[in-house]
């Protein structure tokens, strides 16, 4: 089994969507929804918005200082390792940067952050029926006989996900002989309970592997294969790679492969509380009580703990954290999604520091504009043509209470 962190996912033929800058269509589409007599300002900011296609903004069109928000780009790829800068508002492409080999079309591995994908797929099959957050292990994994052990058969799929199982870590030092024994899981749940769970908080990838392992078992798929259908599919991602246990079991916490752009589409979709179009991928109240930190645990740089997500700013952002430097950061607040790329070699908690201060200071420090794009909601059915007259070749229909975000307006027109 290769363990190497730099184990390479096998190369795939994939037609790579180019990056399109708004067209003429598209400018004069937002355009004209400034007919006066069908449209309303609107106030609200609250939700983004995803077009269902990139669309590239310029950083003052979408509310950024053009230089403030360029110097602080360029000062985050000039870090030990930084491969990728990716920056979404409000829907709208703001920024693609890539260095040191990291590329669009190049699928990348995003070591931890792959709990986060994990959290996304614990709440879609709660929401089925497939298990229950404050349901026993000893249940879902009956195979383990766990309810003869009086601690064990205490651990629910709540402490699993945020890391107060009390099991014995296999995280950090303890990782390599983890994943060199011939029976991962068996040997998670016979070693000996380090604490009563739900006591305390305690970083273990075992947690989220065994979470791979119920998924699996109740739903009667694969965990790739479930995150593949449920919710990668309607979204268009595609998985690269995803390394496996000998059994065969999917690594809950780790060693998933994507492309960069669609780390982007994962922020967007919780940035949208689940939503995917007109398809609620996740339970908006699970993306809600997932992100939210829980009491105890504080990372002195990625902040509280969730359900696999962090809250790194104390201002409603929370984060998906891999070993390396590879981040998805997501600001309701700021209505943004900011994804970075690095190397896949630890780094330190002084370069952790440094890349958040810029991220926070910054790519933040830059929005001086937060109300831009200006918005409009459709007070009636509207009907978008290329020009004010009848003649006007048709470009779409907007129903009553869409939200369209504007560039720019002339008068009524």
């Amino acid at each position: 089994m290769n363990t190497d962190p730099l184990h390479k996912p096998p190369a795939r033929d994939k037609q790579t969507s180019s990056c399109l800058s708004r067209p003429l269509a598209l400018l004069t589409l937002l355009l004209s929804v400034a007919v006066c007599a069908s449209l309303a300002v609107a106030q609200d900011r609250s939700s983004s918005r995803w077009y269902g296609r990139w669309i590239e903004a310029s950083p003052s069109e979408v509310g950024y200082d053009d230089d403030r928000l360029k110097a602080a780009i360029d000062e985050i790829g000039q870090l030990h390792g930084v491969q990728g800068l990716l920056l979404v508002r409000r829907g709208y492409l703001v920024a693609e940067r890539y260095w040191r080999g990291g590329a669009r079309d190049v699928p990348h591995n995003l070591k931890s952050a792959s709990k986060s994908v994990m959290s996304a797929l614990v709440g879609i099959a709660i929401e089925r029926g497939h298990l229950g957050l404050d349901q026993p292990i000893a249940e879902l994994l009956p195979e383990y006989h766990l309810a003869g052990d009086p601690v064990k058969k205490r651990i629910t799929v709540r402490h699993l996900l945020t890391m107060t199982s009390g099991l014995q870590s296999t995280s950090y030092q303890a990782y390599n002989e983890w994943v060199n024994h011939p029976d991962w899981i068996r040997s998670v749940l016979a070693a000996p309970q380090v604490s009563e769970p739900g006591a305390r908080y305690s970083y273990n990838t075992a947690n989220t592997h065994l979470l791979s392992a119920i998924l699996a078992g109740r739903t009667g798929q694969d965990t790739r294969s479930f995150a593949q259908r449920q919710l990668f599919d309607p979204m268009d991602i595609e998985i690269y790679d995803w390394m496996t246990d000998p059994d065969g079991v999917h690594v809950g916490g780790n060693n998933l492969w994507l492309m960069p752009r669609d780390l982007a589409k994962f922020g967007q979709l919780y940035l949208d509380q689940g939503r995917w179009g007109e398809r609620q991928l996740i339970p908006a109240d699970w993306v809600a009580a997932s992100t939210h930190p829980g009491g105890g645990h504080v990372h002195e740089t990625y902040g509280g703990y969730g359900y696999l997500w962090w809250a790194p700013n104390g201002d409603g952002s929370f984060a998906a954290v891999g070993y390396g430097g590879q981040y998805i950061l997501v600001s309701p607040r700021d209505d943004t999604v900011v994804v970075v790329l690095s190397t896949l070699v630890s780094k330190g908690d002084y370069w952790e520091g440094a890349l958040f201060g810029l991220l926070r200071e910054g790519i933040g420090g830059s929005l001086v504009n937060p109300q831009l794009p200006a918005g409009a909601v459709a007070r009636g059915d509207v009907e978008l043509r290329s020009a004010p007259q009848a003649g006007g070749r048709a470009l779409r229909r907007i129903s009553a209470g869409e939200r369209l975000d504007l560039f720019g307006r002339d008068g009524d027109w």
